[in-house]
């Protein structure tokens, strides 16, 4: 069995892009479990979410959280 983070890690365009929301919950997810109890699944999620912050523009993924309102997306897209 392939785990997950070396699929979409290997290749990036594996994976469906995260919707607006989708991407706001991994966002608070991370915050929130940061640092979390389980190593390798706190890896996997924060490279997944280091991944498509960087695709979407954003500096870092903190900056991210505190700045992005999915409900105005393309107000607060990292590409400024």
């Amino acid at each position: 069995m392939t785990r997950l983070d070396e699929v979409t890690l290997a290749n990036p365009d594996s994976h469906p892009h995260f919707t607006d929301h989708t991407y706001k919950n991994l966002l608070s997810a991370l915050m929130c479990n940061d640092p979390g109890p389980n190593a390798t699944a706190d890896a996997t999620l924060r490279e997944l979410v280091e991944e498509e912050t960087r695709r979407r523009g954003w500096e870092s993924w903190i900056i991210a959280y505190h700045e992005f309102d999915p409900d105005d997306a393309p107000a607060t897209s990292g590409k400024r």
